[in-house]
């Protein structure tokens, strides 16, 4: 598991854990705000999950690409303090 205290700022980076998934728990949400995170995949890649309050498009979760040491970018905007709405973009180079 890891955490995204919103608190704690707007730009985020994570690695994931080689063959596991990590979660990610969103917390602190502060109403207005933008959260940018870096995800990058080590070189055996892992997944990644989302707390409840995330909301994707459609319900459809986003997945990190499976390339092992690619970046992918999550970005976070809060209207309110209990959801968040995410969106990803995948493969960056």
């Amino acid at each position: 598991t890891a955490s995204l205290d919103m608190r704690d700022g707007n730009m985020f980076t994570l690695t994931l854990a080689s063959s596991a998934d990590t979660n990610v728990d969103v917390t602190n949400l502060i109403p207005g705000q933008t959260i940018n995170l870096r995800v990058t995949q080590p070189a055996t890649s892992g997944s990644i999950s989302f707390s409840n309050n995330v909301r994707f498009p459609n319900g459809n979760a986003f997945t990190a690409t499976a390339t092992g040491s690619v970046v992918d970018l999550v970005t976070f905007v809060t209207f309110d303090s209990t959801n968040v709405e995410a969106v990803g973009i995948k493969n960056l180079s």
